[in-house]
């Protein structure tokens, strides 16, 4: 017995008949619809626009390189990751002046994150440089804190930062 089920998908309202326990994910396409009768992927967003050229990536990893030159202390970050939030309240703990950069509000995020990985072998975030090096993670950051490491960091790097 198909029934009429009324989604809301990003602000429109989407009206299907649909068959049993048919199941609707707000990100994905729906699966065993009354449509298709079978499952259906996700369509990704290079599939309407093409992929990025190399020339795009090779100009994203160059600003990367660039703000990473710039900035003594430097946080890669998504402002909704709370291992990002917990990485940058240790270093709001020492003092330390950091450039932070919420790249899930940015465009081009995943050609960052790629950039990222090609650079320190790590995808996700936080991602944390002091003085060009990589420092790691939220899990890292928290460690070389505890153990003094990082604080030698920032004093060969010429940054002030609160001793405890």
């Amino acid at each position: 017995m198909a029934q009429a089920m009324t989604l809301a998908s990003r602000g429109a309202t989407l009206r299907a008949a649909v068959t049993g326990a048919a199941r609707f994910d707000s990100r994905a396409s729906f699966e065993r619809s009354a449509f298709a009768g079978r499952s259906r992927r996700r369509v990704v967003t290079n599939a309407f626009f093409g992929k990025k050229d190399d020339g795009e990536k090779k100009r994203i990893g160059d600003l990367v390189n660039t703000k990473i030159e710039e900035n003594s202390v430097i946080v890669w970050s998504k402002s909704y990751c709370p291992f990002c939030v917990k990485a940058k309240k240790a270093l709001d703990a020492l003092e330390v002046p950091y450039e932070a950069i919420e790249i899930d509000r940015i465009n081009e995020e995943r050609l960052i994150q790629d950039a990222l990985q090609d650079l320190s072998k790590q995808r996700t975030v936080p991602n944390v440089f002091v003085d060009g090096k990589h420092v790691g993670g939220c899990d890292d950051t928290l460690a070389e804190i505890a153990s003094g490491k990082l604080q030698e960091r920032l004093k060969s790097a010429g940054v002030s930062f609160k001793e405890a």
